[in-house]
Protein backbone atom coordinates (compact mmCIF):
# COMPACT_ATOMS: atom_id res chain seq x y z
CA UNK A 1 0.00 0.00 0.00
CA UNK A 2 1.34 3.43 -0.90
CA UNK A 3 2.34 5.96 1.69
CA UNK A 4 -0.15 8.75 2.35
CA UNK A 5 1.45 12.05 1.45
CA UNK A 6 2.18 14.27 4.40
CA UNK A 7 1.62 11.56 7.00
CA UNK A 8 4.58 10.12 8.92
CA UNK A 9 4.80 6.33 8.80
CA UNK A 10 5.54 6.34 12.55
CA UNK A 11 2.48 8.42 13.46
CA UNK A 12 -0.62 6.65 14.67
CA UNK A 13 -3.92 8.49 14.88
CA UNK A 14 -5.03 7.51 18.36
CA UNK A 15 -7.79 10.10 18.33
CA UNK A 16 -8.35 13.84 18.63
CA UNK A 17 -8.41 14.00 22.41
CA UNK A 18 -5.26 11.89 22.77
CA UNK A 19 -3.32 14.16 20.41
CA UNK A 20 -4.52 17.45 21.87
CA UNK A 21 -6.04 17.67 25.33
CA UNK A 22 -4.20 14.66 26.77
CA UNK A 23 -0.87 16.15 25.65
CA UNK A 24 -1.62 19.34 27.57
CA UNK A 25 -2.25 17.85 30.98
CA UNK A 26 0.12 16.13 33.35
CA UNK A 27 -0.04 12.42 34.10
CA UNK A 28 -3.12 11.56 36.11
CA UNK A 29 -4.33 15.17 36.15
CA UNK A 30 -8.07 15.73 36.06
CA UNK A 31 -8.97 19.07 34.55
CA UNK A 32 -11.22 20.81 32.08
CA UNK A 33 -10.42 22.71 28.93
CA UNK A 34 -10.23 26.43 29.78
CA UNK A 35 -10.50 29.55 27.65
CA UNK A 36 -6.89 30.43 28.43
CA UNK A 37 -5.84 27.13 26.76
CA UNK A 38 -6.78 28.52 23.32
CA UNK A 39 -3.26 29.16 22.00
CA UNK A 40 -1.78 25.81 23.03
CA UNK A 41 -4.91 23.85 22.09
CA UNK A 42 -5.10 25.42 18.64
CA UNK A 43 -1.42 24.66 18.03
CA UNK A 44 -1.92 20.99 18.88
CA UNK A 45 -5.10 20.89 16.78
CA UNK A 46 -3.32 22.29 13.75
CA UNK A 47 -0.53 19.72 14.08
CA UNK A 48 -3.11 16.94 14.45
CA UNK A 49 -5.21 17.91 11.43
CA UNK A 50 -2.13 18.44 9.23
CA UNK A 51 -1.04 14.85 9.91
CA UNK A 52 -4.39 13.46 8.79
CA UNK A 53 -5.25 13.01 5.14
CA UNK A 54 -7.64 15.37 3.35
CA UNK A 55 -10.41 12.80 3.07
CA UNK A 56 -10.53 12.26 6.84
CA UNK A 57 -10.56 15.99 7.48
CA UNK A 58 -13.32 16.60 4.94
CA UNK A 59 -15.53 13.97 6.54
CA UNK A 60 -14.97 15.58 9.93
CA UNK A 61 -15.65 19.03 8.47
CA UNK A 62 -19.00 17.83 7.12
CA UNK A 63 -19.94 16.33 10.50
CA UNK A 64 -19.25 19.51 12.44
CA UNK A 65 -20.84 21.87 9.92
CA UNK A 66 -17.99 23.49 7.96
CA UNK A 67 -19.37 25.10 4.80
CA UNK A 68 -17.95 23.69 1.54
CA UNK A 69 -15.76 21.24 3.45
CA UNK A 70 -15.35 19.03 0.38
CA UNK A 71 -14.07 21.81 -1.88
CA UNK A 72 -11.65 23.69 0.39
CA UNK A 73 -7.91 23.29 -0.14
CA UNK A 74 -6.04 21.28 2.49
CA UNK A 75 -4.64 24.35 4.25
CA UNK A 76 -7.94 26.26 4.18
CA UNK A 77 -9.69 23.18 5.50
CA UNK A 78 -7.21 22.87 8.36
CA UNK A 79 -7.67 26.55 9.23
CA UNK A 80 -11.45 26.14 9.19
CA UNK A 81 -11.27 23.03 11.35
CA UNK A 82 -9.08 24.74 13.94
CA UNK A 83 -11.43 27.72 14.22
CA UNK A 84 -14.61 25.67 14.16
CA UNK A 85 -13.47 23.08 16.69
CA UNK A 86 -12.33 25.73 19.15
CA UNK A 87 -15.62 27.54 18.67
CA UNK A 88 -17.72 24.52 19.65
CA UNK A 89 -15.78 23.71 22.80
CA UNK A 90 -17.79 23.86 26.00
CA UNK A 91 -16.71 25.97 28.97
CA UNK A 92 -18.66 25.72 32.20
CA UNK A 93 -18.78 29.54 32.67
CA UNK A 94 -19.80 29.04 36.29
CA UNK A 95 -23.00 27.16 35.45
CA UNK A 96 -24.06 24.39 37.80
CA UNK A 97 -26.84 21.81 37.37
CA UNK A 98 -30.15 23.35 38.47
CA UNK A 99 -32.24 20.20 38.76
CA UNK A 100 -31.99 16.47 39.30
CA UNK A 101 -31.41 14.25 36.28
CA UNK A 102 -34.79 13.33 34.82
CA UNK A 103 -34.72 12.22 31.20
CA UNK A 104 -38.52 12.37 30.93
CA UNK A 105 -38.25 16.16 31.27
CA UNK A 106 -36.04 16.53 28.17
CA UNK A 107 -37.98 18.07 25.27
CA UNK A 108 -37.57 17.02 21.64
CA UNK A 109 -35.73 20.27 20.88
CA UNK A 110 -33.34 19.74 23.79
CA UNK A 111 -32.68 16.17 22.69
CA UNK A 112 -31.82 17.39 19.18
CA UNK A 113 -29.22 19.74 20.70
CA UNK A 114 -27.66 16.81 22.55
CA UNK A 115 -27.70 14.67 19.40
CA UNK A 116 -25.92 17.44 17.48
CA UNK A 117 -23.13 17.45 20.07
CA UNK A 118 -22.98 13.64 19.99
CA UNK A 119 -22.48 13.79 16.21
CA UNK A 120 -19.44 16.03 16.63
CA UNK A 121 -18.41 14.59 20.00
CA UNK A 122 -15.10 13.32 18.60
CA UNK A 123 -13.69 16.82 18.84
CA UNK A 124 -15.60 18.21 21.84
CA UNK A 125 -13.56 17.73 25.00
CA UNK A 126 -16.36 18.29 27.49
CA UNK A 127 -16.01 17.23 31.12
CA UNK A 128 -14.72 13.72 31.75
CA UNK A 129 -16.88 11.29 33.70
CA UNK A 130 -16.77 7.68 34.87
CA UNK A 131 -19.97 6.04 35.96
CA UNK A 132 -22.33 3.10 35.95
CA UNK A 133 -25.15 3.16 33.43
CA UNK A 134 -28.75 2.34 34.31
CA UNK A 135 -31.73 2.43 31.99
CA UNK A 136 -34.77 4.57 32.62
CA UNK A 137 -38.13 4.61 30.89
CA UNK A 138 -36.65 7.18 28.52
CA UNK A 139 -32.91 6.87 27.90
CA UNK A 140 -30.79 6.30 30.98
CA UNK A 141 -28.54 7.83 33.62
CA UNK A 142 -24.91 7.65 34.70
CA UNK A 143 -24.38 6.99 38.39
CA UNK A 144 -21.00 7.92 39.89
CA UNK A 145 -20.17 5.52 42.77
CA UNK A 146 -17.61 7.65 44.63
CA UNK A 147 -15.59 5.86 47.32
CA UNK A 148 -18.45 3.39 47.75
CA UNK A 149 -21.95 2.92 46.36
CA UNK A 150 -23.25 4.62 49.49
CA UNK A 151 -21.88 7.86 48.06
CA UNK A 152 -23.37 7.21 44.63
CA UNK A 153 -25.08 10.08 42.87
CA UNK A 154 -26.65 10.45 39.45
CA UNK A 155 -24.50 12.88 37.51
CA UNK A 156 -25.68 12.78 33.90
CA UNK A 157 -28.48 11.80 31.58
CA UNK A 158 -28.05 9.53 28.56
CA UNK A 159 -30.27 10.08 25.51
CA UNK A 160 -31.97 7.19 23.73
CA UNK A 161 -29.70 7.47 20.69
CA UNK A 162 -26.60 6.52 22.69
CA UNK A 163 -28.41 3.75 24.57
CA UNK A 164 -29.45 2.11 21.30
CA UNK A 165 -26.29 2.77 19.29
CA UNK A 166 -24.01 1.14 21.88
CA UNK A 167 -26.53 -1.42 23.21
CA UNK A 168 -26.00 -0.11 26.73
CA UNK A 169 -27.14 -2.40 29.53
CA UNK A 170 -27.70 -1.88 33.24
CA UNK A 171 -24.39 -2.04 35.08
CA UNK A 172 -22.14 -1.04 32.14
CA UNK A 173 -19.18 1.00 33.41
CA UNK A 174 -18.70 3.96 31.10
CA UNK A 175 -15.90 6.45 30.64
CA UNK A 176 -16.89 9.41 28.56
CA UNK A 177 -17.58 13.11 28.41
CA UNK A 178 -20.53 15.22 29.47
CA UNK A 179 -21.80 18.72 28.80
CA UNK A 180 -24.08 20.88 30.91
CA UNK A 181 -27.21 22.05 29.08
CA UNK A 182 -28.63 25.09 30.93
CA UNK A 183 -31.95 24.74 29.08
CA UNK A 184 -32.28 21.18 30.39
CA UNK A 185 -30.87 21.91 33.82
CA UNK A 186 -28.38 19.03 34.06
CA UNK A 187 -25.49 17.36 32.23
CA UNK A 188 -25.89 14.86 29.41
CA UNK A 189 -23.42 12.34 28.00
CA UNK A 190 -22.10 13.45 24.61
CA UNK A 191 -19.25 11.01 24.04
CA UNK A 192 -18.42 7.45 25.11
CA UNK A 193 -14.70 6.60 25.19
CA UNK A 194 -14.80 3.22 26.98
CA UNK A 195 -17.39 0.63 27.97
CA UNK A 196 -16.41 -1.83 30.70
CA UNK A 197 -12.73 -1.04 30.30
CA UNK A 198 -12.66 -1.57 26.53
CA UNK A 199 -12.05 1.34 24.18
CA UNK A 200 -14.53 1.73 21.35
CA UNK A 201 -13.36 0.00 18.18
CA UNK A 202 -14.26 1.94 15.05
CA UNK A 203 -16.95 3.76 16.99
CA UNK A 204 -18.53 0.48 18.03
CA UNK A 205 -18.80 -1.30 21.36
CA UNK A 206 -15.84 -3.63 21.80
CA UNK A 207 -16.81 -5.66 24.86
CA UNK A 208 -15.04 -9.00 25.05
CA UNK A 209 -16.89 -11.03 27.64
CA UNK A 210 -15.43 -13.93 29.55
CA UNK A 211 -16.62 -17.48 28.97
CA UNK A 212 -18.37 -19.25 31.83
CA UNK A 213 -16.27 -21.88 33.62
CA UNK A 214 -16.87 -24.01 36.69
CA UNK A 215 -15.94 -22.37 40.01
CA UNK A 216 -12.48 -23.47 41.10
CA UNK A 217 -10.85 -20.70 43.20
CA UNK A 218 -11.60 -20.50 46.89
CA UNK A 219 -12.87 -17.25 48.41
CA UNK A 220 -10.46 -16.13 51.19
CA UNK A 221 -11.82 -15.56 54.71
CA UNK A 222 -9.96 -14.44 57.79
CA UNK A 223 -11.83 -15.22 61.02
CA UNK A 224 -11.97 -17.51 64.03
CA UNK A 225 -15.74 -17.20 64.27
CA UNK A 226 -17.46 -20.60 64.40
CA UNK A 227 -19.81 -19.97 61.47
CA UNK A 228 -17.00 -18.70 59.22
CA UNK A 229 -14.74 -21.61 60.22
CA UNK A 230 -17.58 -24.07 59.59
CA UNK A 231 -18.16 -22.52 56.17
CA UNK A 232 -14.48 -22.85 55.26
CA UNK A 233 -14.28 -26.47 56.44
CA UNK A 234 -17.59 -28.01 55.38
CA UNK A 235 -18.99 -25.75 52.64
CA UNK A 236 -16.00 -23.93 51.13
CA UNK A 237 -17.09 -21.03 48.93
CA UNK A 238 -15.54 -20.59 45.50
CA UNK A 239 -15.74 -17.50 43.34
CA UNK A 240 -18.83 -17.66 41.13
CA UNK A 241 -21.01 -19.77 43.43
CA UNK A 242 -24.45 -19.17 44.90
CA UNK A 243 -25.13 -20.67 48.30
CA UNK A 244 -26.59 -20.26 51.75
CA UNK A 245 -26.01 -20.62 55.43
CA UNK A 246 -29.25 -22.35 56.42
CA UNK A 247 -30.83 -22.75 59.83
CA UNK A 248 -33.98 -24.33 61.24
CA UNK A 249 -33.91 -22.13 64.32
CA UNK A 250 -33.84 -18.51 65.37
CA UNK A 251 -30.51 -16.72 65.16
CA UNK A 252 -29.17 -13.22 64.68
CA UNK A 253 -29.12 -13.13 60.87
CA UNK A 254 -27.84 -9.55 60.80
CA UNK A 255 -24.86 -10.25 63.08
CA UNK A 256 -23.94 -13.38 61.11
CA UNK A 257 -24.02 -11.47 57.80
CA UNK A 258 -21.86 -8.68 59.22
CA UNK A 259 -19.37 -11.24 60.53
CA UNK A 260 -19.10 -12.84 57.09
CA UNK A 261 -18.67 -9.47 55.42
CA UNK A 262 -15.91 -8.43 57.81
CA UNK A 263 -14.17 -11.82 57.45
CA UNK A 264 -13.75 -11.57 53.67
CA UNK A 265 -10.11 -11.23 52.70
CA UNK A 266 -8.46 -8.70 50.42
CA UNK A 267 -9.14 -8.79 46.70
CA UNK A 268 -12.84 -9.14 45.95
CA UNK A 269 -15.20 -6.17 45.82
CA UNK A 270 -17.81 -6.92 48.45
CA UNK A 271 -21.35 -5.74 49.20
CA UNK A 272 -23.53 -6.37 52.26
CA UNK A 273 -27.32 -6.09 52.38
CA UNK A 274 -29.11 -6.32 55.73
CA UNK A 275 -32.89 -6.12 55.68
CA UNK A 276 -35.48 -5.78 58.45
CA UNK A 277 -33.39 -4.37 61.29
CA UNK A 278 -34.58 -2.07 64.06
CA UNK A 279 -33.85 1.58 63.37
CA UNK A 280 -31.46 1.85 66.30
CA UNK A 281 -29.49 -1.14 64.96
CA UNK A 282 -29.44 0.41 61.47
CA UNK A 283 -28.00 3.66 62.82
CA UNK A 284 -25.31 1.79 64.77
CA UNK A 285 -24.39 -0.40 61.79
CA UNK A 286 -24.24 2.60 59.46
CA UNK A 287 -21.65 4.17 61.75
CA UNK A 288 -19.66 0.96 61.92
CA UNK A 289 -19.61 0.38 58.16
CA UNK A 290 -19.56 4.05 57.13
CA UNK A 291 -16.80 3.70 54.52
CA UNK A 292 -17.93 0.39 53.03
CA UNK A 293 -20.48 -1.00 50.58
CA UNK A 294 -22.81 -2.11 53.39
CA UNK A 295 -26.50 -1.27 53.10
CA UNK A 296 -28.96 -1.54 55.98
CA UNK A 297 -32.72 -1.04 55.90
CA UNK A 298 -35.10 -0.83 58.84
CA UNK A 299 -38.34 -2.73 59.36
CA UNK A 300 -41.09 -1.28 57.24
CA UNK A 301 -38.83 0.49 54.75
CA UNK A 302 -39.56 -0.06 51.08
CA UNK A 303 -36.96 -1.57 48.76
CA UNK A 304 -35.03 1.25 47.06
CA UNK A 305 -33.79 -0.96 44.22
CA UNK A 306 -30.15 -0.71 45.31
CA UNK A 307 -29.68 -4.50 45.34
CA UNK A 308 -30.79 -4.77 41.70
CA UNK A 309 -28.39 -1.98 40.74
CA UNK A 310 -25.50 -3.68 42.52
CA UNK A 311 -26.30 -7.04 40.90
CA UNK A 312 -26.31 -5.47 37.42
CA UNK A 313 -23.06 -3.64 38.12
CA UNK A 314 -21.39 -6.74 39.61
CA UNK A 315 -22.45 -8.90 36.67
CA UNK A 316 -20.94 -6.47 34.16
CA UNK A 317 -17.71 -6.09 36.16
CA UNK A 318 -17.33 -9.87 36.41
CA UNK A 319 -18.24 -10.72 32.83
CA UNK A 320 -16.38 -7.94 31.01
CA UNK A 321 -13.69 -6.63 33.37
CA UNK A 322 -12.55 -9.70 35.32
CA UNK A 323 -13.81 -8.27 38.61
CA UNK A 324 -14.35 -10.51 41.63
CA UNK A 325 -17.69 -9.42 43.11
CA UNK A 326 -19.28 -10.82 46.29
CA UNK A 327 -22.74 -10.02 47.65
CA UNK A 328 -23.84 -11.07 51.16
CA UNK A 329 -27.52 -10.97 52.15
CA UNK A 330 -28.70 -11.42 55.71
CA UNK A 331 -32.10 -12.93 54.95
CA UNK A 332 -33.06 -14.65 51.70
CA UNK A 333 -36.73 -14.31 52.65
CA UNK A 334 -36.37 -10.51 52.46
CA UNK A 335 -36.53 -10.99 48.68
CA UNK A 336 -39.56 -12.23 46.79
CA UNK A 337 -39.37 -15.69 45.25
CA UNK A 338 -38.61 -14.52 41.72
CA UNK A 339 -35.86 -12.19 42.96
CA UNK A 340 -34.23 -15.03 44.88
CA UNK A 341 -34.27 -17.26 41.79
CA UNK A 342 -32.86 -14.45 39.66
CA UNK A 343 -30.10 -13.94 42.19
CA UNK A 344 -29.13 -17.60 41.91
CA UNK A 345 -29.00 -17.43 38.10
CA UNK A 346 -26.75 -14.35 38.14
CA UNK A 347 -23.81 -16.09 39.83
CA UNK A 348 -21.06 -17.22 37.46
CA UNK A 349 -17.32 -17.69 37.15
CA UNK A 350 -15.50 -16.58 33.97
CA UNK A 351 -12.23 -17.52 32.32
CA UNK A 352 -11.10 -13.88 32.49
CA UNK A 353 -10.84 -14.27 36.28
CA UNK A 354 -14.11 -12.48 36.98
CA UNK A 355 -16.93 -13.84 39.09
CA UNK A 356 -20.12 -12.95 40.91
CA UNK A 357 -20.62 -14.79 44.20
CA UNK A 358 -23.63 -14.60 46.52
CA UNK A 359 -23.81 -15.82 50.11
CA UNK A 360 -27.21 -15.57 51.79
CA UNK A 361 -28.57 -16.63 55.15
CA UNK A 362 -31.79 -18.59 54.86
CA UNK A 363 -34.37 -20.08 57.19
CA UNK A 364 -35.54 -23.64 56.53
CA UNK A 365 -38.40 -23.38 59.03
CA UNK A 366 -41.19 -22.69 56.52
CA UNK A 367 -41.72 -24.77 53.40
CA UNK A 368 -42.93 -21.58 51.72
CA UNK A 369 -39.61 -19.80 52.32
CA UNK A 370 -37.13 -18.90 49.60
CA UNK A 371 -34.71 -21.60 50.74
CA UNK A 372 -36.97 -24.22 49.14
CA UNK A 373 -37.42 -22.05 46.03
CA UNK A 374 -33.67 -22.10 45.30
CA UNK A 375 -32.54 -25.29 47.05
CA UNK A 376 -31.88 -27.13 43.79
CA UNK A 377 -29.76 -24.22 42.53
CA UNK A 378 -27.40 -24.07 45.49
CA UNK A 379 -23.67 -24.57 44.93
CA UNK A 380 -22.88 -24.76 48.63
CA UNK A 381 -24.73 -24.91 51.93
CA UNK A 382 -23.56 -24.65 55.51
CA UNK A 383 -26.30 -26.27 57.56
CA UNK A 384 -26.96 -25.06 61.11
CA UNK A 385 -29.24 -27.20 63.29
CA UNK A 386 -30.98 -27.01 66.64
CA UNK A 387 -33.00 -29.82 68.21
CA UNK A 388 -33.86 -31.42 71.53
CA UNK A 389 -30.37 -32.83 71.99
CA UNK A 390 -28.62 -29.57 71.04
CA UNK A 391 -29.68 -26.51 73.05
CA UNK A 392 -27.99 -24.04 70.70
CA UNK A 393 -27.63 -23.75 66.95
CA UNK A 394 -24.67 -25.89 65.82
CA UNK A 395 -22.84 -26.59 62.60
CA UNK A 396 -24.22 -29.71 60.93
CA UNK A 397 -21.21 -31.11 59.10
CA UNK A 398 -23.11 -34.02 57.59
CA UNK A 399 -25.77 -31.73 56.14
CA UNK A 400 -23.28 -29.28 54.60
CA UNK A 401 -21.71 -29.48 51.13
CA UNK A 402 -20.02 -27.59 48.29
CA UNK A 403 -19.83 -28.38 44.56
CA UNK A 404 -16.87 -26.99 42.59
CA UNK A 405 -13.76 -27.88 40.61
CA UNK A 406 -11.57 -26.77 43.49
CA UNK A 407 -8.46 -28.86 44.15
CA UNK A 408 -8.55 -30.31 47.66
CA UNK A 409 -5.28 -30.90 49.49
CA UNK A 410 -4.40 -34.23 51.09
CA UNK A 411 -4.31 -32.55 54.52
CA UNK A 412 -7.87 -31.28 54.08
CA UNK A 413 -9.13 -34.69 53.00
CA UNK A 414 -7.60 -36.33 56.08
CA UNK A 415 -8.99 -33.66 58.43
CA UNK A 416 -12.51 -33.85 57.00
CA UNK A 417 -12.48 -37.63 57.20
CA UNK A 418 -11.57 -37.49 60.89
CA UNK A 419 -14.12 -34.76 61.59
CA UNK A 420 -16.79 -36.89 59.94
CA UNK A 421 -15.90 -39.74 62.27
CA UNK A 422 -16.30 -37.33 65.20
CA UNK A 423 -19.72 -36.26 63.90
CA UNK A 424 -20.89 -39.88 63.48
CA UNK A 425 -19.58 -41.12 66.81
CA UNK A 426 -19.97 -38.10 69.12
CA UNK A 427 -22.63 -36.01 67.39
CA UNK A 428 -22.92 -32.46 66.08
CA UNK A 429 -22.14 -30.97 69.47
CA UNK A 430 -18.60 -32.36 69.37
CA UNK A 431 -18.02 -30.86 65.92
CA UNK A 432 -19.44 -27.55 67.12
CA UNK A 433 -16.95 -27.44 69.98
CA UNK A 434 -14.09 -27.93 67.50
CA UNK A 435 -15.16 -25.21 65.03
CA UNK A 436 -15.87 -22.80 67.91
CA UNK A 437 -12.58 -23.44 69.67
CA UNK A 438 -11.06 -20.15 68.53
CA UNK A 439 -8.84 -21.73 65.89
CA UNK A 440 -8.85 -20.89 62.22
CA UNK A 441 -9.88 -23.46 59.62
CA UNK A 442 -6.24 -23.98 58.62
CA UNK A 443 -5.24 -24.57 62.24
CA UNK A 444 -7.99 -27.18 62.67
CA UNK A 445 -6.89 -28.98 59.48
CA UNK A 446 -3.31 -28.96 60.76
CA UNK A 447 -4.50 -30.29 64.13
CA UNK A 448 -6.17 -33.33 62.55
CA UNK A 449 -3.33 -33.93 60.10
CA UNK A 450 -0.96 -34.86 62.96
Amino acid sequence: MGRIKGKSMSWVDEGFKENTFNVMRKDGEIRELLKEDEYEFKGLMRSYFERRNVHENRLLGQRIGIESATTLSKQDLVNSLVDKVWGIQYFSLGFTPSRQVDMSSVTAEDELDVLEDIKRGEVIIGEEIEGVFFKRRIGGVLLTPGESFKDARIDAGVVRNLVGEYALEDGDYIKGRIKLYPSIGFCCLIRIDEINGAKLAGGKRADVSGNVVKPYERVPFSSRDGIVVGLELFAPVCYGQFGVISTNARMDFSAAAQTLYSALGEGPEKFLFVYGEKRSAVAEADRKFRESNAFFSALGEEDDGKLNEIIAYAQARAKYCGGKEIIIINDLDALDGDAAKKLASCCSCYDNGGSLTVIAIASTFSLLGNYYAVRNSLDFELSLRSNVEISVTSVDMLGSYSFSDRKVSKSEIIALSKLKQVALSDGAGAVERIVSSGKTADQIIEQFEN
